[in-house]
This record gives structure tokens, C-alpha cells and sequence, in this order.
């Protein structure tokens, strides 16, 4: 039997949409599991700290590094950049256009994230807790949400400049993990 180029299927790539859908739902899962986290740490305090109700978004902080890596360099991993550069052959406006993507999605997620850890930890604390409009709460809540929509962005640079997905989400753990760790021992050290 003799094949012909119309016989065979070749998918060189995943579909796009299902990849979207993919870091939609890690998104998703990240704003849950950080909202989860805060409760649950606010419950255990039963102090007031607007902070305390948000400790979950350090989780967080990790899967919008992964996101933010997975973002652009899961494009050069499949070679669709290609195709995106094709279209675009200028890259400052294709990346600038892909950064205030990341940028608008981690925001949004990481507000939402952030004022649901922080109702739903105030709330269990019930007279013990506070308001949105406390002192100091809006800078608690939206703190968080900036950091992590940086974080994001910074992820996405690193993907962009190894253009390696394995190398930038372990850069970005190094810089976002190991690093805070050194920079306290050392100024122990110093004390």
C-alpha cells in the first residue's frame, strides 16, 4: 500500500486552545489554593494582621513565576514563535502586545485571589477581624496582587531570555526562593 502526503496526520505543536486552557485552569487553581492557605493560616492566628488572612499568595507567587515562564517560552519550546514572529515580524511590539497580556491576567487573578483570601479570612475571624476599609487592609490586599503581577512579568523576561521553559521556571525559583533564603542567613551573620 502505497501513503500519500494526504494519509498522514502530523501535529508538530499542541493545539493552542487546549494549552490555553491549560494555564487558564493552573491560574485558576493558583487563586484557590492561595485563597485556601490565607483562611486557613487566619484561623490558626486569630489576630488581627490584614496580612496574615493573605500568607496563602506566597504559594502563589510560584505558580505565577511557572505561568509567567510558560507564557512565552512554551512558544519557543513548540516553535510556534515562528509563526507569532511571522505575523509580527517586529518583536518589541509582539512582546510588549504578550506582557500586557501576562500583565493584565496576573493582575486580575492575583486581586481576585487577594480580596477573596482576605473576606474569607476576616470573616472566620468574625469580631476579631476587619474591614476593606481599615487602615492598612487595600495596601495588604493589592500589595500581594502587584508583587505577584510583577513576579509574572519578571517570569516572562526570564522565559523570553533562556527561551528554555526547564531553565527559566528553575531560575525563577532560584531567584524567588533561594535567594530571599541567602540574603537572611547572611544578614544573621552580620548581627
Amino acid at each position: 500500500m502505497e501513503m500519500t502526503a494526504g494519509d498522514v496526520e502530523y501535529h508538530a505543536e499542541p493545539n493552542p486552545r487546549e494549552t490555553s486552557r491549560a494555564r487558564w485552569a493552573s491560574t485558576c487553581s493558583s487563586a484557590g489554593r492561595s485563597t485556601t492557605a490565607g483562611t486557613t493560616r487566619t484561623i490558626e492566628r486569630l489576630t488581627f494582621d490584614p496580612a496574615r488572612s493573605l500568607v496563602g499568595m506566597f504559594l502563589a507567587q510560584l505558580v505565577f513565576g511557572v505561568l509567567g515562564v510558560l507564557f512565552i517560552s512554551g512558544e519557543y519550546g513548540t516553535g510556534i514563535i515562528h509563526a507569532t514572529l511571522g505575523a509580527g515580524p517586529k518583536r518589541v511590539p509582539v512582546l510588549s502586545d504578550k506582557l500586557a497580556v501576562c500583565l493584565a491576567a496576573s493582575f486580575m487573578t492575583a486581586a481576585v485571589a487577594a480580596f477573596a483570601s482576605f473576606g474569607a479570612g476576616q470573616h472566620l475571624l468574625g469580631v476579631h477581624g476587619t474591614t476593606q476599609s481599615a487602615p492598612g487592609a487595600l495596601r495588604a490586599v493589592f500589595g500581594p496582587a502587584l508583587h505577584r503581577t510583577v513576579v509574572g512579568a519578571f517570569s516572562m523576561g526570564v522565559g523570553f531570555a533562556l527561551h528554555n521553559t526547564a531553565g527559566g521556571i528553575a531560575t525563577v525559583f532560584g531567584i524567588l526562593m533561594v535567594l530571599p533564603g541567602i540574603a537572611r542567613a547572611l544578614r544573621r551573620s552580620d548581627a
